[in-house]
């Protein structure tokens, strides 16, 4: 086996168990059916095209990642005669992620952990959102609130973790 060959099966090795960590279902299951069919070049291209539009979707999670923890930081230190406005940050914040989200390109979108998984915890604050505007300040709401925020935290940094800053050296 040359040099070229070995390199080439640990980007493949690294490549695939990035996808498998981040729930990249469907596109595992196009490398296996395109290698199944004996064509490995199409399943190449494949993990091939996830990786590279993962990558280059790395900075949205960041941005995503920053506003959220500038966001956490200001609920610490909420001043309720603001509460509207405090309010209309974050629902803005999160109409933009779901818009971007759900404009990722396939690649990306069938990646269970960044769409998925991201989007259902966006709703659940948009829901506590809507009960807060609903029924006024009731601290059960806030620390629901507080508690998704975390939660869309930790979730962004464990992708992050996830997804290399740069494409695996090939050389």
């Amino acid at each position: 086996m040359s040099k070229e060959e070995v390199v080439e099966k640990i980007w493949l090795n690294y490549s695939l168990e990035m996808l498998a960590k981040l729930s990249c279902i469907p596109q595992i299951n196009r490398y296996e059916y395109y290698i199944s069919r004996g064509e490995g070049e199409k399943a190449r291209r494949v993990v091939e095209e996830s990786v590279k539009n993962i990558l280059d979707k790395r900075s949205f999670i960041e941005d995503l990642q920053v506003k959220i923890s500038k966001y956490m930081d200001e609920f610490r230190e909420l001043d309720k005669g603001k509460l509207r406005d405090h309010l209309m940050n974050l629902e803005n914040i999160i109409k933009d992620a779901m818009y971007e989200l759900n404009n990722l390109p396939w690649y990306v979108a069938g990646c269970h952990l960044i769409k998925g998984h991201t989007l259902s915890i966006l709703y659940a604050l948009t829901n506590t959102i809507d009960h807060i505007e609903r029924f006024g300040f009731v601290e059960r709401y806030f620390m629901e609130l507080s508690e998704y925020l975390k939660r869309l935290k930790n979730h962004l940094d464990e992708i992050l973790k996830l997804i290399p800053t740069a494409p695996p050296k090939t050389t």
